[in-house]
Parts: structure tokens; C-alpha cells; sequence
């Protein structure tokens, strides 16, 4: 084969089976490293926090196996290295190996430091070596991976003062920020200078642009004169927009004051740390489920508001991953839930009769709106409930059911209730096939306790060239609780022999001989008295 067929062929295959040519799972991790407390002071000892996390890039996802999503977006073996080779202080213990970082996770690793004591004050960019591998893509099908090795250099600053004059730094941070809703964030400044300073501004900034702060990227406190070893706490509304995830992010603070000569001073890239909270956090209490294989059965519980503000107009969504199991009405609606209150939910379930018993995942979300009247959905949440095998509600046994061919007959078969609670509205149906066909297929009971047995009659009818043998009617009884729960279908197969004309009961033919039999004796009286 010349190179142009052998081109043609693969067109035409990646043509023919496009499933097979993209059933990859694909993506990558995205490290990113911040700092927390970033001021030092020239003569001193002191610690660098340094956070590194991953906002991972899940270009093709698996919707079959999350597994797979997770495995490429999780960065393994992650080295960190923090290179002081052209900085004004030293780093004791420079290289941390700290393993995995799954996507959405973070690793916070302390670092010694020693400044040196000639060292300009000013704002450092501090380079940090990260090298680590992971997962580029996975074949569904074949689970064939394709593994790298990434290394980078990131960035942080980190700010080195002299104790002179007026200097400010973030000594504390109190955030309250959730990925749906938005929230607030306070930050505590000090004054560690040996001087006051006056007029002063402390503003916040976050380099994300999915950040608003009272509606701009940037807002401003002014606190006026801040003496030497004093604290002021400013607060600042943050607004969030879609995609932010719940994780941790990197604002930014600064200071703007005069100091004693009334010169203007600014302290800048003050690093305020940020964890973003997910959305209201739900749970379920007191799970309960009565599923068993070809029944419709339920499952139900408490559902909690665990988070801190009340889920107004909640629906709890549930569904089943089990093609054999479905819910028959997914949303039920629960109202307003307040903090730390439960209400209970309800769900009818459907389990087919093919399905086998076991364990069955079960994922429930809860769509709720704000204050604000946006709507949002929380985490899935997980249930796993069992599914208990088939349950035999009834015996079924022939009390006559042997006829002869080409004969119309009466079948009946006596009904049991083996089960441990009363069945109501009990309907028997059977399906005759060739040789067999009947007019009157169904009986109905209206109620059977346990231990209590009834007889039901159909009509069936053999065909004239059927030939002696053994064969079984299928016999569906469908049944209800006496409590009005869901009603259960059970199969089950009636012996039916067809005999020697001899040998066969064939009750019509018994009823004929029977009425005739009572004509006789009407006309044998009729004329004796006649003849009195």
C-alpha cells in the first residue's frame, strides 16, 4: 500500500468511528503560588507561608467515569523550590516535596527566612521553581494514559522594611466570602513604624477580575491617624461573579498616610489571603428506603441546611444512575430552610423487574434561591441505598387443569398469601398462548390476609389439534398493601395438562350431561303426576 492509500484509509477511518478517535479524557493542572504574611524586616528572622494551588484545566471530561476528570487535573509529585539566589535573605531548607494537589485543593508550606541586615526596604519579586507530573489524556476505552512532566517558575513578592519611620502591614484577615453569594471581607492593619502616621487610606484590590468591590475592582477606606504598635480593622463588601470557584485567592492592600514632615508614603502589595467558601452546604439525616426488585417502592429522609442563611423556595432533585431504577417524580420542593433546620422529603421509586439486587448510588442536589432572588445549587450529595431481591406475595396452586383438546374449560387455581402483611385488590390474569385462548382471562379478589387463601376461575379453551402433553399458563398477580403503598406485580406459571379425551376433566362436557340429566328427571315427574 503507497503512502496516499495509507492516508486515505486513516481519513476515512477517523471518518467512520468517531467515538473511538475522541474518547479521551483530557486536561491539565494550573499551579499558582501566593503568600500570606509577606513583610519582613531587614536584621530578622521570620517565615514565608507560601500557598500553592491548583485551578486545573479539564479540557475533555468523561461523563461515564469522574475518576478519569480527577486523574487529569491532578498534579503528583509537586517539588517546590524557592530560588534566593539574588535576594536580600537566605531560605532555610529552600526545596519541600509535597505530593498531590487535586484540582480545587491547595498546599500551604512554611519557609524559614533569614533577612540581611543591610537589606533595602522595598517590594521583592521572589521566584518559586514548582515541578511536578501528571495525566495529559486518558483512553476510555483502552485506559491508555499519556503522562508529563511540567516545570515552571511563579511568582510572589515579598516586602522587606527597616524599622523607620511610618510602616504599615496586615496582621490580620477575616473573610466571610461564599462562590454564590459573595460576602464581606475585614482587614486589620498596624502601624509597626516608630512614627504616626496621618491621613492615612488603606485600599483593596484583588487582581482577579471576577472580584468586585463595591462595585469597582478597587475600593478605599480612609481611618485617618494611626499611632506607632496600633491596629485599625477596615471592612470592605465583596461581590462575586459566575465562575469564581470555592477556594483560596490573593487580594492585594495598600496604605497611603503622610508621615511627620507631612511627605506622602504608600506601602503597596500588601498581601491579603482570601478563602472563598462554597455555597450553602446541605445534608441528609435519617435515610430510609423500602426498594425491592420489580416493585415501586421509596426512599426518604431529612434534609439539613447546614450553612449560615436560610435556602429560600428549595427543591431537593434526586436521581439514579441504575438504568433499571428511576424515580418517578425527581423534584419535590421542601420551602424555605433556615440555618441548622431539617424538613423531611419523599420519593416514589420505581425498580424494574430485571434488575438485580444490591447496592444503588442515588445523587440529590438542592436548587434554592438567595436573598438577592438569584438561584443557585448546592454540592451533590451522595446516597447509596439497597435494593432487596424479588418478594414472593402469594403461592399459586392448579385445582383443576387437565382438559382435553378442542374443549372449553374452567380453570381454577387456588391463591395463597405467603407474605407477612394483607394484599388488597388482588387481580390475577392469565396469558393463554397457542394451544390455548380464553375469554374470560381475569379474577379479581378484594382482599387476602397472611395465611388466607381464594380460588380463582378463568375460562380456557384448547384447541381441537392439540395433541396430549404437559404446557404452563403464565399468571400475572398484581397486588396492593393494605397501608395504600405502591402496587407489586408477581409472575407465575400454572401446569396445564392436556389429556386422552378419557382422562380429561372437561367441565362443560360435565355440565351438559348435568342439565339433561335434570331434564330427565323434570319430564320423568311430570308425567307420573300426569298419569295420577
Amino acid at each position: 500500500m503507497n503512502r496516499l492509500q495509507v492516508v486515505v484509509v486513516a481519513v476515512v477511518v477517523l471518518l467512520v468511528v468517531p467515538g473511538t478517535a475522541t474518547a479521551v479524557v483530557r486536561g491539565e493542572p494550573d499551579l499558582d503560588a501566593s503568600v500570606g504574611d509577606t513583610t519582613l524586616t531587614a536584621g530578622e528572622d521570620g517565615t514565608l507561608e507560601l500557598t500553592v494551588a491548583n485551578s486545573a484545566d479539564l479540557e475533555v471530561a468523561s461523563l461515564s467515569n469522574p475518576a478519569f476528570n480527577e486523574r487529569v487535573t491532578t498534579a503528583r509529585g509537586v517539588e517546590i523550590r524557592i530560588d534566593d539566589g539574588t535576594l536580600p535573605f537566605s531560605v532555610d531548607s529552600p526545596r519541600r516535596v509535597v505530593g498531590g494537589i487535586p484540582d480545587g485543593a491547595s498546599a500551604t508550606i512554611p519557609f524559614s527566612v533569614s533577612v540581611d541586615d543591610n537589606a533595602t526596604a522595598g517590594t521583592y519579586r521572589v521566584p518559586v521553581e514548582v515541578e511536578y507530573t501528571y495525566t495529559r489524556q486518558i483512553a476510555e476505552l483502552s485506559g491508555v494514559t499519556q503522562q508529563r512532566t511540567r516545570s515552571r517558575t511563579l511568582y510572589v513578592r515579598v516586602r522587606i522594611e527597616t524599622d523607620s519611620e511610618s510602616r504599615f502591614r496586615v496582621v490580620g484577615t477575616t473573610a466571610d466570602v461564599r462562590a454564590d453569594d459573595g460576602g464581606s471581607v475585614s482587614v486589620t492593619v498596624e502601624n509597626r513604624g516608630t512614627e504616626p502616621a496621618r491621613d492615612t487610606v488603606v485600599t483593596l484590590s484583588s487582581p482577579n477580575e471576577g472580584f468586585d468591590l463595591g462595585g469597582a475592582p478597587t475600593n478605599s477606606r480612609r481611618i485617618g491617624g494611626v499611632a506607632p504598635g496600633e491596629r485599625r480593622t477596615v471592612t470592605y463588601a465583596v461581590d462575586v461573579r459566575e465562575g469564581i470557584r470555592a477556594q483560596p485567592y490573593v487580594f492585594e492592600a495598600s496604605a497611603r498616610y503622610r508621615n511627620a514632615d507631612g511627605e506622602t508614603r504608600r506601602d503597596d502589595a500588601l498581601p491579603v489571603a482570601v478563602t472563598v467558601g462554597s455555597g450553602l452546604r446541605f445534608s441528609t439525616e435519617a435515610v430510609d428506603s423500602e426498594l425491592y426488585v420489580g416493585e415501586q417502592g421509596t426512599l426518604s429522609g431529612q434534609l439539613r441546611n447546614e450553612g449560615e442563611w436560610t435556602a429560600r423556595n428549595a427543591v431537593v432533585v434526586i436521581e439514579s444512575s441504575s438504568p433499571s431504577v428511576t424515580v418517578s417524580e425527581r423534584a419535590v420542593a421542601v420551602g424555605d430552610l433556615a440555618p441548622g433546620s431539617s424538613t423531611p422529603f419523599e420519593f416514589a421509586v420505581d425498580v424494574g423487574p430485571g434488575a438485580s439486587d444490591g447496592p444503588r448510588p442515588f445523587t440529590a442536589i438542592v436548587n434554592y434561591e438567595t436573598a438577592d432572588g438569584d438561584t443557585k445549587t448546592s454540592d451533590p450529595i451522595r446516597l447509596q441505598r439497597s435494593v432487596g431481591a424479588d418478594r414472593e406475595f402469594f403461592s399459586a396452586e392448579a385445582v383443576n387443569a387437565t382438559f382435553a383438546a378442542d374443549t372449553s374449560n374452567r380453570l381454577v387455581v387456588r391463591l395463597t398469601n405467603v407474605g407477612e402483611t394483607t394484599r388488597t385488590d388482588v387481580t390475577a390474569r392469565v396469558a393463554a398462548t397457542p394451544p390455548f385462548s380464553s375469554v374470560s382471562p381475569e379474577a379479581y379478589v378484594a382482599r387476602l390476609d397472611p395465611g388466607e387463601s381464594a380460588e380463582v376461575a378463568f375460562e380456557v379453551s384448547v384447541d381441537e389439534d392439540t395433541v396430549p402433553s404437559s404446557h404452563a399458563l403464565r399468571m400475572n398477580v398484581t397486588s396492593e398493601p393494605a397501608d395504600g403503598d405502591a402496587a407489586a406485580t408477581d409472575a407465575y406459571r400454572v401446569p396445564v395438562e392436556v389429556a386422552e379425551e378419557n382422562e380429561a376433566v372437561d367441565t362443560s362436557s360435565l355440565a351438559i350431561v348435568g342439565i339433561l340429566g335434570v331434564a330427565v328427571v323434570i319430564a320423568g315427574g311430570y308425567w307420573w303426576v300426569r298419569r295420577r
